[in-house]
Order: C-alpha cells, then sequence, then structure tokens
C-alpha cells in the first residue's frame, strides 16, 4: 500500500461508555483492516481524558471515501452508533495528500 492518504478523525468518548467503545473499536478496526487500500489505527491522545484520534492510511482519497459503503452492515451499525452515543463532541477531520 502506497499510504498516499491519511485521513485523522478525532473525538471525544463519553467517559461511562468508554470500555464499551474499545470493544466495539477493537472489531470494527479488524473489519476496517480486512479492506484492500486502506488500514486504521486508534490512538488515544496523551494528557486528554477519553480523546482518541482514527488514523486511516489509504492508497487513495477514493479508497477512504468508498471505506463505509464496502462495510457490511453491522460495521455501518456500529459506526452509526458510537457516533451517536459515545461521542462527546463534534468530530474533527483532516485529510492529507503526500506531496
Amino acid at each position: 500500500m502506497s499510504e498516499a492518504t491519511l485521513v485523522t478523525i478525532a473525538y471525544k468518548v463519553r467517559p461511562e461508555k468508554h470500555d464499551q467503545y474499545l470493544t466495539l473499536m477493537q472489531g470494527l478496526l479488524g473489519r476496517i483492516n480486512e479492506q484492500n487500500g486502506i488500514s486504521c489505527a486508534l490512538y488515544k491522545v496523551d494528557d486528554e481524558a477519553n480523546s482518541y484520534v482514527e488514523v486511516y492510511s489509504c492508497d487513495s482519497m477514493d479508497a477512504y471515501d468508498s471505506l463505509e459503503d464496502n462495510l457490511d452492515d453491522s460495521s455501518r451499525e456500529t459506526i452509526t452508533k458510537i457516533a451517536a452515543e459515545f461521542v462527546t463532541n463534534r468530530q474533527s477531520v483532516t485529510a492529507m495528500q503526500r506531496v
């Protein structure tokens, strides 16, 4: 994989949902990383309680854009659930192209 594109999604998770969030993300990351042309890792932000950043390394922006369409229904439901029930702030999304 050439990793021509990086996409980050930063957010905070509700403290009372923290353990359930990590369990859901483990399964979701496994399914995302099965996709061709994309890999994802989850990072905890130092010195910020319950703050996380998802980092997607992609062959292209098209690979990232089609990611959710290529996942199964259960994975899409997990993404929706995390955004609706677990995240406390607006997600910050940054896309970067290698130069």
